[in-house]
C-alpha cells in the first residue's frame, strides 16, 4: 500500500487512521517547501526517522529539559558520538546516565512534537512508502525505539492546541517578523521561569526574525510562538514592524494558521461510527455522511456512499384400599382312640358314660374330642361287642368332622384368594397411590398372608416391599443431593435432580414437598419485584414457587425501563428447563433535557433547585430543575466560548470566558456585577475561599490570581508560573497547589502568592485539577502517568502508568484512587500498595474529569455515554448515551445526575 497526495485533499487525521487501521509497515514522507519529515510505522509502533530542516528538539535536548541529564554531560555524549559513530540513546544508556525506560519516554515526547508539528503543514505534500527505510533515510540522532500510535489521544491534544494557534496568530502574523522588547532591554525573569521562555528571551535581540528564534532556541514551533506571546501579552515585547523577505519570499511566507485539526477530528470520528454499522443500518449511516458532507464537501467516497445507502408462548390421584378381613378359626386333625373295659358290664358302663361325654362334646361343637373318645374306646377294648357300636358312633363323627374340614378348606382358599386379588389389584394401580400408602397396605397384606399360612403369598409381598423401599431409598439419595446443590445457590442442578423425581419417583415421600427456585438480580440492583403485578421483593432476590406454575415478572427501578418477562415451568415433565436465573440489566432513561446554542464542556453547579452552567455560544444559564425549564440565560459582552465550570457562594457566580475575562453575576438581579481581565483565556474553573471572599483563578497567560470576590478590582497577589494553567487551583492547608501545561505542579503561599516549590521529576502537561488524601498530592498527565507527591517539598512519591492521556482529576474511594485515560479506561489503584485493583474497559477514551458519590463514579466518555461504575463491586452499574462525545464533568446531587454534552444539551438523570 503506497500512496501520496497532498494535505490540501485529505486530512492529516484522516491520513493517520489510514495508516493506523492499516497496520502496514512502511515510512511516512510529509515535505513543505525545505521542511521534511520522515516517521516509521510498524505493526509494533511508530519511532522517528529524521526531523528533517525544521527540527524538533533533539533527544539530548529533551533529556536535559526533563532534568535526566546535564548540559555538560550532553557535551560530552556528543563529542564521544562524533568519534564512535554510536547513537546518542546508545552511548547515554551505556554510561548509565539514563535508563532505557528514560530513552523510551523522550522518544515518546519527540515523536508526538512531531506529529504536533506536522498539522500546521496545511500546503504540504506527503508519500507513504511501504517497507523499511533506506540507510540514507536514517538521521544520526535516530533511536531504535516504537512507540503504541494512540490516534485519539493524539487528536485530542492537538484539538487542545487548536485556540491557543488562533491567539498566536494575532500577535505573530508572520515568521518573518521581528519582534524587540517594549524597554529597549531583556527583562529579568524570576528564578522559577521556565528554561525554554530564558532562551527564548536571550534569543530575540531586534534582527532574528520569529523563524530564526525557532530554529536556533531548539523549541517546538509551538512553544516558542507560545513564550513569544506570553511576553507581548505581558507588554514586555513589541513588533518592530519590520518583515525580513524578498518579495519573492514574500510569496512563500509560512502563516501561523491554526489548522482545521477541530474538523479533521470530528469528520474522523464520524467515518469511524459509520464504519461500525452494517450498510442497510440507512436510519443512523444517512444523517452521518450528511454530517461528513457539511463538514467537507469534496469528499466523493462520502457522496458514492450516501447514494448507495439511499437506494437498499391434572392429573389427579384415585385412591383404592381394599382390605379383606376373614377371620375363621382352624381345626387341626385330631386322633381317635378308645379304650377297652375289662369287663363288659364295665365296659358298657364305661361306653354309656362315654357315649353321654361324647354327647356333651358334640354338643359343645368339641368334635374332635368326641370322636376322640369313642376312639380311645374302641382302641382299649378292639374285641368286645360294643366296639362295633363305639366305631359306628367314631364314624358318624368322623363324617361330620371331614365335611366340617371341607367346608373349612374351602373357606381357606377363598381368603387366600381375595388377599392375592386384592394384592395383584393394588400392584396394577400402584401408580394412585403414594409410598407410604403402599408400604401400609403392603404390611396388612403381609399380616393376613403370614396368619394363614400363605408362604408364596407372602413371599411375593416380601419381595414388592423391598423394591419398593429401595425406591423410596434411591428417591431420597437425590432429593438430599438437590437440596444440597439448592443450598449452594446451584439451581440449575438442583432443578435438573428435582424434575427427575417429579418424574421419575412422584409416589416418594419427597414429591409433593418439591419448590422450584429462581433468582432475580438486577444491575443496578435494588429494583422493585412485581410477581403477577404485586411487589415482592427487592432485587436481588431467591424465589421459591410450585413445578407446573406460570407467572409473569417484572423489575422496576426509578429511572429506569421497566422490564417484564414470563416464568413457564408447566412442560418440566417434558424436561423443559424453567428459568433458573433472570439477571437483567436495567436501561437508564432520561428525566429531561435542555438545549443550548453551543457543545457543552462546562460542569454545572445547582443551588436552591436552579442548575448553573456555560456553554461554548457564550452563554451562562440559569435552569429550574423541577420546573424542567429555563429560568434565565445572562450571554458575556463577547460571546466567546465559555469552557470553564463556574463556582458559587451566596448571591454570586464566577465564571471564566475565552475572552480573557473573569466575570462576576449576580443571581438575583441576573446581570453582571463586574469582570476581570487577564492575558489570555480563562478556561480554569475559579476557587473560591472558604470565606467567600478571594477567588483563585489560573489562566492560559502562565498567571494565578488571587482577586477581591466582592469587587473584582483588587488584586491581591499575581504570580507568573511561565506556563498555561487551565485546570482550577486546589486549596489546602493555607497552600494553593496548581498544575501547568508544561507538566510542572506547583504549591503556592495562599496569602503572598510566592512559590513554595515547583514539583520535581513530572513531565506531560497538567490540565485538569489535583486532589490530596492523607497529605499526598495526586495528578493525572497527559504523558499517561498519575503521580502521587509529597504536598511537603514536590518530591515524586510513586507513580502509575496508564496506557493513555489522563485529563480527569483523581477522586478517592476507601484507599483508592480513581483515574480515567484515552485508552478508554477506568482505574482503581491501591494507594498503600501503589499497584491496580481493577480496571473497567469502556467504549471510548475519557477527556473529562469524573465524580463519585455513595461509592459510584460517573464519567463522561467520548462515545457519547455516561458511565455508573460501582467502585466495590468493579461493575458497570448503567449506561446513558447522548447524541455527541461528552467532555464535560458530571455533577451527581442527592436526586439526579447532570451531564452537558457536545450535542448541545445539558441532560438530567435521576439518580
Amino acid at each position: 500500500m503506497s500512496f501520496k497526495g497532498d494535505l490540501n485533499t485529505i486530512s492529516l487525521a484522516d491520513l493517520l487512521h489510514t495508516i493506523s487501521i492499516s497496520q502496514k509497515e512502511g515510512t511516512l514522507i510529509v515535505i513543505d517547501g525545505e521542511n521534511k519529515k520522515l516517521i516509521y510505522f510498524t505493526q509494533e509502533g511508530v519511532s522517528l526517522i529524521s526531523s528533517g530542516k525544521r527540527k524538533s528538539p533533539r533527544l539530548g535536548e529533551i533529556l536535559v529539559k526533563s532534568g535526566k541529564i546535564t548540559e555538560g554531560q550532553l557535551e560530552q555524549v556528543l563529542d564521544q558520538q562524533k568519534s564512535s559513530g554510536k547513537k546518542t540513546g546508545e552511548i547515554l544508556v551505556s554510561a548509565g546516565l539514563v535508563t532505557e525506560p528514560d530513552i523510551t519516554s523522550a522518544v515518546k515526547s519527540q515523536i508526538e512534537e512531531e506529529f504536533y508539528d506536522l498539522f500546521c503543514w496545511d500546503h504540504a505534500s506527503f508519500e507513504f512508502v511501504e517497507g523499511p527505510p533506506s540507510d540514507d533515510q536514517i538521521s544520526q540522532d535516530f533511536v531504535p525505539h516504537t512507540l503504541t500510535l494512540d490516534v485519539n489521544a493524539l487528536l485530542a491534544e492537538a484539538a487542545h492546541r487548536l485556540d491557543e494557534w488562533h491567539q498566536f496568530h494575532s500577535v505573530i502574523p508572520d515568521t518573518k517578523a521581528v519582534f524587540v522588547f517594549t524597554s529597549g532591554e531583556a527583562p529579568v525573569l524570576p528564578d522559577e521561569a521556565e528554561k525554554g521562555l530564558q532562551e527564548i528571551v536571550e534569543l530575540i535581540d531586534g534582527k532574528r526574525t520569529v523563524e530564526d528564534i525557532i530554529a536556533q532556541s531548539g523549541l517546538t514551533r509551538f512553544d516558542a510562538c507560545r513564550y513569544i506571546y506570553m511576553l507581548f501579552a505581558q507588554k514586555l515585547l513589541k513588533n518592530s514592524g519590520f518583515i525580513q523577505s524578498t518579495s519573492e519570499e514574500k510569496a512563500k511566507i509560512e502563516k501561523l494558521e491554526a489548522p482545521r485539526i477541530d474538523v479533521h477530528h470530528e469528520i474522523a470520528q464520524l467515518l469511524e461510527q459509520a464504519a461500525k454499522l452494517s450498510p442497510k443500518d440507512s436510519k443512523r449511516l444517512i444523517p452521518i455522511y450528511q454530517k461528513i458532507l457539511q463538514l467537507d464537501p469534496n469528499r466523493v467516497s462520502v457522496k458514492i456512499k450516501l447514494d448507495k445507502v439511499l437506494k437498499e408462548k391434572k392429573k389427579a390421584f384415585r385412591r383404592l384400599i381394599t382390605r379383606i378381613i376373614i377371620a375363621l378359626p382352624v381345626f387341626a386333625l385330631l386322633g381317635v382312640a378308645a379304650y377297652a373295659v375289662k369287663f363288659e358290664m364295665d365296659v358298657r358302663k364305661d361306653f354309656e358314660n362315654i357315649k353321654n361325654n361324647a354327647a356333651y362334646l358334640v354338643g359343645r361343637d368339641d368334635l374332635v374330642s368326641a370322636k376322640e373318645s369313642y376312639d380311645k374306646f374302641v382302641k382299649e377294648h378292639p374285641y368286645n361287642l360294643i366296639t362295633k357300636e363305639a366305631s359306628k358312633c367314631a364314624a358318624d363323627i368322623q363324617a361330620k368332622i371331614n365335611a366340617r374340614q371341607k367346608q373349612a378348606e374351602d373357606s381357606y382358599r377363598k381368603e387366600i384368594e381375595a388377599i392375592s386379588n386384592a394384592f395383584d389389584e393394588m400392584s396394577v394401580h400402584e401408580n394412585e397411590f403414594t409410598a407410604e400408602q403402599l408400604i401400609h397396605g403392603y404390611d396388612d397384606f403381609a399380616k393376613q398372608a403370614k396368619a394363614k399360612d400363605a408362604l408364596n403369598l407372602y413371599a411375593d409381598i416380601l419381595k414388592k416391599k423391598e423394591k419398593l423401599l429401595n425406591f423410596i431409598a434411591e428417591a431420597d439419595r437425590f432429593y438430599q443431593e438437590a437440596v444440597a446443590y439448592d443450598q449452594n445457590g446451584d439451581f440449575e442442578k438442583a432443578i435438573q435432580l428435582y424434575m427427575l423425581i417429579l418424574k421419575s419417583y412422584s409416589r416418594s415421600p419427597h414429591a409433593s414437598g418439591i419448590n422450584f427456585a429462581l433468582k432475580i438480580e438486577s444491575t443496578p440492583p435494588g429494583a422493585d419485584i412485581y410477581i403477577n403485578d404485586q411487589k415482592t421483593a427487592v432485587t436481588p432476590f431467591i424465589m421459591r414457587y410450585k413445578p407446573g406454575s406460570f407467572f409473569n415478572v417484572s423489575i422496576y427501578k426509578r429511572g429506569f425501563e421497566t422490564y417484564t418477562t414470563a416464568v413457564d415451568s408447566r412442560n418440566y415433565m417434558n424436561k423443559e428447563m424453567p428459568l433458573v436465573k433472570l439477571n437483567h440489566r436495567l436501561v437508564k432513561t432520561m428525566q429531561w433535557k435542555f438545549e443550548t446554542r453551543g457543545v457543552i464542556y462546562s460542569r454545572p453547579v445547582e443551588k436552591n433547585g436552579i442548575l448553573y452552567f456555560g456553554s461554548r455560544d457564550g452563554s451562562l444559564y440559569a435552569l429550574d430543575v423541577q420546573a424542567q425549564k429555563e429560568a434565565w440565560v445572562l450571554s458575556t459582552p463577547t460571546t466567546a466560548d465559555i469552557e470553564s465550570s463556574p463556582a458559587i457562594f451566596d448571591n454570586n457566580i464566577y465564571i471564566g470566558c475565552n475572552d480573557s475575562y473573569l466575570y462576576s453575576v449576580n443571581i438575583n438581579t441576573k446581570s453582571f456585577e463586574w469582570n476581570f481581565k487577564t492575558q489570555l483565556f480563562v478556561k480554569s474553573a475559579p476557587l473560591i475561599s472558604p470565606n467567600g471572599k478571594v477567588l483563585y483563578i489560573g489562566s492560559s497567560d502562565g498567571k494565578v490570581y488571587a482577586i477581591d470576590a466582592k469587587a473584582g478590582a483588587t488584586v491581591y497577589w499575581q504570580t507568573l508560573l511561565g506556563a498555561s494553567v487551565t485546570a482550577q487551583p486546589l486549596l489546602y492547608s493555607n497552600t494553593i497547589f496548581v498544575g501547568t501545561e508544561s507538566g510542572r505542579i506547583c504549591a503556592l503561599n495562599a496569602m503572598s502568592g510566592e512559590i513554595i516549590w515547583t514539583s520535581k521529576n513530572t513531565a506531560g502537561s497538567f490540565v485538569s485539577s489535583p486532589a490530596i488524601s492523607d497529605n499526598v498530592l495526586y495528578a493525572g498527565s497527559t504523558n499517561g502517568i498519575l503521580y502521587a507527591i509529597n504536598i511537603a517539598d514536590g518530591s515524586v512519591l510513586w507513580t502509575f502508568k496508564a496506557n493513555g492521556a489522563i485529563y480527569s482529576m483523581p477522586v478517592f474511594h476507601k484507599g483508592l484512587v480513581i483515574i480515567s485515560s484515552t485508552e478508554s479506561k477506568v482505574f482503581a489503584v491501591n494507594t498503600m500498595t501503589q499497584l491496580e485493583q481493577w480496571r473497567i474497559p469502556l467504549n471510548g477514551s475519557v477527556v473529562s474529569s469524573g465524580s463519585i458519590d455513595n461509592g459510584v463514579y460517573y464519567t463522561g466518555c467520548e462515545d457519547g455515554s455516561l458511565y455508573a461504575i460501582d467502585c466495590d463491586a468493579a461493575i458497570i452499574l448503567w449506561n446513558y448515551k447522548t447524541e455527541a462525545p461528552i467532555h464535560a464533568a458530571p455533577l451527581v446531587t442527592n436526586d439526579h445526575v447532570f451531564i452537558g454534552s457536545d450535542d448541545k444539551f445539558m441532560y438530567v438523570l435521576e439518580k
